[in-house]
């Protein structure tokens, strides 16, 4: 039960932190914006998610839980004299 635990909080740590690294590193360019404001459609189109990126970031957010959990039950393990 233990070694789904830290799973749980690593891969749930690794999301929230790409999520605050990916908001924090945002920038937007007001002068675009408001030049493609003006040709905006009158109607909203909604895009299909990309599936693509997010399979890999969930890949990835797993892979690196995964390694947190070896090193996890690495360093938690007794040492033997």
């Amino acid at each position: 039960m233990k070694k789904y635990i830290v799973f749980l909080f690593s891969f749930m740590a690794i999301q929230i932190g790409s999520g605050i690294v990916l908001t924090w590193l945002y920038t937007p360019d007001p002068a675009k914006l408001w030049s493609e404001a003006a040709q905006a459609p009158a109607e909203v189109q909604f895009v299909g998610p990309n599936f693509g990126m997010l399979f890999i970031s969930a890949v990835l957010a797993l892979v690196i839980s995964l390694l947190i959990m070896k090193l996890f039950r690495r360093f938690s393990r007794p040492h033997r004299g």
